[in-house]
């Protein structure tokens, strides 16, 4: 009967180490940088709100990732529009120049819990940066085109929205 209480700490152990964020594994393509409301780079972003940092799982990054690939996948469609208005104007213009290949990008993940209680993460997109700043601090930059956007992705409603692609 020793076993009973032995087993059952066990399950109780492993039930609760599923259910805290655990740290997510350092990967090439992005970085989780923790909320701050001092951080300069996101009272634009937080402007009116009171979220508080959160973590991230394996599970959430892979959904962050499918939610990315759409909303880039739905730019981009829009941007083939574009494309072909110019195209008509200016023979030289190249296809590629009007979208966004994610597979360039280093993301900055800033993951939140917002005031109404959802899993939220403001994803900074970068195409260039040298060195390793930019995963320990987001990168801001004015204009830039394409290089540097932006979305907010939900993972409570697995929506995302607030796509923002900087000007040249």
């Amino acid at each position: 009967m020793k076993i009973l209480p032995v087993c059952v700490a066990i399950l109780l152990t492993l039930n609760a180490a599923a259910q805290r964020k655990e740290p997510v594994k350092l990967a090439d393509n992005y970085t989780i940088i923790t909320y701050s409301p001092t951080l300069p780079e996101l009272k634009q972003v937080y402007a009116n709100a009171k979220p508080k940092p959160n973590g991230l799982t394996k599970t959430e990054t892979d959904e962050i990732d499918r939610l990315l690939r759409q909303s880039v996948e739905e730019y981009n469609q829009k941007q083939e529009e574009e494309f072909a208005k110019w195209k008509e104007l200016d023979s030289t213009l190249k296809k590629e120049d009007f979208m966004i290949n994610l597979s360039e990008y280093k993301r900055q993940y800033v993951p939140v819990i917002t005031e109404t209680n959802e899993a939220e993460v403001w994803v900074n997109a970068i195409c260039y940066w040298a060195g390793e700043r930019w995963r320990k601090e987001i990168i801001r930059v004015d204009d830039g085109g394409k290089c540097y956007f932006n979305v907010k992705i939900n993972l409570s409603k697995k929506a995302y929205n607030n796509m923002t692609v900087n000007a040249q």
